[in-house]
């Protein structure tokens, strides 16, 4: 059982933005491990909302970098909500550890904290249309969350999302193997590296580490300075992260999820995650093979893992919010 009320709210922000009236709200719930203290964000528009919408953020960031898009869909009258995951941004508290989620069982934690944050704002914004929206990682733990509980849902976004690599069995299997002898808070360097050289391969002379994310320099400059974007997974979250994705990408997942809901899958075609555009086209045909009714495909030239952070993301912004009214606003103006 969640409460809502075992910590209380520790900033609430009016503000004018190009003459609108936004409101910002950090708060905190007792996480699903019955240890954590999770901060959550909530950016409000101050007309009648016409939706919420969730956003799960992906691996070694947080909700932070998502303010410009938060902001921007709040202009549009949309509640936009996320929570920092365990292991990430302002839920790390003093003795917590960045990079981890639990020593057994994390996979199952994020999409309980996600649901629990669902359902704080489905108490506060009962009878709305109701999107949830994950990228990369956050992805995952979104695709596993519809799995559970779509059907309380109105649709789902997927950025930056990929099918199940067949490295990934040796991988999660090397990660159990380091864990067992270097502990499962040790952070997984060998690993990582590993992973990030692979991310880099089809760049040329890179600047940064991090390049892979976007052609935006100053988006990357800016999350290689971060503290919270640069510490490096533990070897129990690699498992972790490993387990959501496979889970996501069985048949008993595509035969679980809702048939008739819109789904929206975003991605750059030069984004390593999601093999260049191949992983999102692979979910899209099976989505479609497997019944889904409203789901749709963006594959954007040009961009890399993160088309909401590169250059020319306010196309995507719009594209976002296309999806929203078109599916949520104007077919319930229709219907009305």
């Amino acid at each position: 059982m969640y409460n809502r009320n075992r910590y209380n709210c520790v900033t609430r922000i009016l503000f004018l933005r190009e003459g609108y009236t936004l409101s910002f709200q950090k708060n905190f719930f007792a996480g699903s491990d019955g240890k954590s203290k999770i901060a959550y964000f909530i950016w409000s528009p101050s007309v009648p909302a016409r939706g919420v919408v969730q956003i799960v953020h992906g691996m070694c960031e947080y909700m932070g970098r998502y303010t410009e898009l938060a902001l921007f869909l709040a202009e549009k009258g949309y509640v936009v909500c996320g929570e920092d995951h365990m292991g990430h941004g302002q839920s790390v508290g003093e003795k917590g550890t960045f990079g981890f989620f639990a020593r057994k069982g994390g996979a199952d934690l994020l999409v309980e904290d996600v649901e629990i944050l669902h359902k704080i704002m489905t108490d506060s914004y009962p009878n709305k249309p109701y999107i949830v929206m994950g990228h990369s990682m956050g992805s995952f733990i979104a695709r596993n969350w519809y799995a559970k509980y779509g059907s309380t849902c109105s649709g789902l976004i997927l950025s930056g999302t990929a099918v199940a690599n067949p490295l990934m069995g040796p991988l999660k299997a090397l990660a159990h193997v380091q864990k067992c002898f270097l502990g499962s808070k040790k952070p997984a360097t060998f690993l990582a590296g590993m992973i990030n050289k692979q991310y880099l391969k089809k760049i040329k002379e890179p600047l940064y580490p991090a390049d892979w994310i976007s052609y935006d320099q100053e988006v990357v400059k800016k999350y290689m300075g971060d503290p919270f974007c640069t510490f490096t997974f533990t070897h129990a979250a690699y498992i972790d992260l490993f387990t959501l994705l496979k889970r996501c990408n069985t048949d008993e997942w595509y035969a679980q999820i809702p048939k008739d809901k819109p789904i929206l899958l975003l991605a750059g075609d030069e984004d390593p995650v999601g093999d260049y555009g191949a992983g999102p086209r692979k979910i899209y045909d099976k989505l479609l093979a497997t019944g889904q009714q409203k789901v749709s495909i963006d594959i954007r030239h040009g961009m890399r893992h993160e088309p909401h952070n590169e250059i020319g993301r306010e196309a995507i912004y719009q594209r976002y919010a296309a999806y929203l009214f078109d599916n949520f606003v104007r077919r319930t103006t229709v219907e009305m």
